[in-house]
């Protein structure tokens, strides 16, 4: 397995505190690649991001509403800002 395959990239992964989430939020880091993590659950995403050493990591919490519409368009017009 190519271990830089994320090399240069940032990756928006959703529900990123646990689970399925948190499974994809560790191996796209490992791979090199920066992710931003979007989830509800705060304490669990910044204890995450603690322990991945948040170098490469972004935590999004001011895109905070359940309205999936709403939530997607706040994810990408903040992306849009910070890349």
């Amino acid at each position: 397995m190519e271990m830089d395959r994320f090399k240069d990239k940032v990756v928006i992964v959703p529900g990123a505190a646990s689970g399925i989430g948190e499974a994809t939020t560790r191996r796209i880091v490992s791979e090199g690649g920066m992710v931003v993590m979007a989830d509800f659950a705060k304490e669990k995403t910044a204890l995450l991001a603690q322990d991945l050493k948040a170098e490469k990591v972004f935590i999004l919490s001011t895109c905070e509403n359940r309205q999936f519409t709403i939530t997607v368009n706040c994810l990408s017009n903040t992306l849009i800002q910070l890349f």
